[in-house]
Parts: structure tokens; sequence; C-alpha cells
């Protein structure tokens, strides 16, 4: 769960009207289970990692720094990456879509054999834990993800892709219109948009032979 970001001024605002019967009155139920699952999804449970060491495909060069590295591929991209890029993805999720229902049923879905995960690069993870907890299909996640890469634009650069595009520069005022006219553009389907594409290895590349003959 994010913090809430503080701003010096700000007045922070109780809600009222909630019940906190945890943490000497703090914190909510609410509250109180993302504590608890996150301390859960810290926990170095085995078969997570072994995973992702199972993805091992071949040593060769990385594909952001060049070096020598062992690449591992994703399930849904099928591209090889560094160990490092890679992230054992829940194939059931831990919270379905059906919300929470016990901790039982939590416990036994987060603690899973190794078949009970899918090695996913950290573009492709997000993916589907984005269509999993808003209920996306796979081309609205995909969308959700170019807006996220959208704002994380300098504002100069935004302007930019906007009036690339004609758009009028009444929708360039704030962040807020900025991202809907970007919203815009994608539903519009004219304009690809930013992709966030993994930057990845694909596994039919030839293989580069190592420098130091490892």
């Amino acid at each position: 769960m994010a913090r809430r970001r503080f701003i010096p001024g700000r007045r922070i605002v109780r809600r009222e009207g909630l019940e906190r019967p945890h943490a000497s009155g703090q914190w909510t139920e609410a509250r109180f289970r993302d504590f608890i699952m996150n301390a859960l999804r810290a926990a170095r449970w085995g078969p997570k990692y072994e995973c992702i060491t199972k993805a091992f495909v071949r040593r060769g060069p990385s594909p952001t720094s060049g070096k020598p590295c062992m690449l591992h591929l994703c399930a849904k991209c099928e591209n090889l990456f560094p160990k490092g890029k890679m992230q054992a993805d829940h194939i059931v999720p831990v919270i379905g879509p059906e919300g929470f229902v016990d901790w039982n049923t939590a416990v036994a879905r987060m603690f899973v054999e190794v078949d009970g995960y899918q090695a996913l690069c950290i573009e492709c993870h997000q993916l589907v834990t984005n269509m999993a907890r808003f209920r996306l299909t796979e081309q609205q996640a995909l969308d959700y993800r170019k807006v996220i890469n959208f704002s994380k634009l300098s504002t100069v650069r935004q302007n930019q892709i906007l009036l690339d595009h004609d758009c009028p520069r009444l929708h360039m005022s704030n962040a807020s219109r900025r991202r809907a006219a970007y919203q815009h553009l994608l539903r519009e389907g004219s304009f690809e948009g930013l992709t966030g594409a993994p930057e990845g290895t694909s596994v039919h590349a030839v293989e580069q032979p190592d420098p130091e003959g490892q």
C-alpha cells in the first residue's frame, strides 16, 4: 500500500465514522489487512525463487548494459532478461476478483509450490497484476501502462507529444488534462502510444560469444 504523500502546510483530514480496532485505535480493518499481506509477501519463500531459477535459458549479453549475464525467459512476452529483471507471479491471484475471502485462503494461495508461479519480466508482471486488480482486458491494461509511462515524462515532453497530434493547448494546462487528452488519443486508435515494451532479448536472437569465455 503506497504511503500518502506529505505536503507541508496541508492538513490531513482523518475520515470519521470508521471503526479502528487495531494498533491502539489507529488502524482500520483494511489497513491492518494490508499490513499483514505486505509482511507475508516479504517472506522468503523458496519455491518463488526456484521458479525464476528454472526460467534460466543461457548466458548472454544484458539487453540494457551489454554485459554478460544469465538470461531468463519471460513466460508472457517470451523475451530474455537478467535475473534482476524477473519476478515470480502467482498464476492464481492471492486476492482474486471476488476480493479478500479469509486468511486461510490468502495464505494457501500465497505460499504455493513452484508450479503455482510463472516467471515474468517486471513489465509483464505489472501488466498481469493490473489486469487482475482492476479487472481489465489485456488491451485496457496495455493502455493503462501507456498512460503511466506518459505521466512519468516531463511536462515539456508531454506537451510536445500532444502538439504533434494536434491537441488544443487548452488540454495541456495541467497534468489531469494532459492525461485525459492522451487517453483520448489512445481511444481514437490513431496513436500507438508509449508502449513501455519490455527491453528484453528475443529468445531467437543469435547468442553472442562470452568475452570472458565462461
